[in-house]
């Protein structure tokens, strides 16, 4: 797994001043740095964005789960690629922002009349936000990017 070269703004520290007791030494979880000893990933000295955890191990942590929801993030990805060629066949190309816009807003109305339901059906409206996406998607491609609406 590639790191970034530092996603510490991304991570909100915690307050270490606060009343601590001074006999027990912090030990981060992950790699077992303390607060006498450097960091064990990169030598020098970090700093605690937990109580029990330092920031350069924060920061793995942090990429960990980036990389999870890349994944689930590519197979929606699929999805919708899926969802635009499938749209395409069915209807060759929008032909002005405004009808863009309004099959944008009629695929939103769908999602909104799933959410609005006491019951809600997840599966609908996950069918529902892929069609809201791709429409988006549809939107930019067809008349931002190939310049098709007047």
């Amino acid at each position: 797994m590639k790191r970034k070269k530092d996603v510490r703004p991304l991570i909100t520290l915690i307050n270490t001043d606060e009343k601590q007791d001074k006999n027990i030494e912090r030990v981060c979880r992950v790699c077992g740095c303390t607060d006498a000893t450097p960091c064990m990933h990169t030598g020098i000295p970090c700093f605690w964005i937990e109580k029990d955890l330092c920031s350069d191990c924060a920061s793995v942590a942090d990429m960990e789960k980036f990389d999870e929801v890349y994944d689930q993030f590519n197979l929606i990805a699929m999805e919708v690629a899926w969802e635009y060629f499938e749209a395409r066949m069915e209807h060759p190309t929008y032909p002005t922002y405004h009808h863009g816009a309004a099959v944008i807003r009629e695929e939103y109305e769908e999602l909104w009349d799933e959410v609005k339901k006491k019951e809600w059906d997840k599966k609908a409206m996950r069918k529902e936000a892929i069609q809201v996406a791709t429409t988006a998607i549809r939107f930019v491609i067809d008349l931002i990017d190939n310049e098709v609406g007047q």
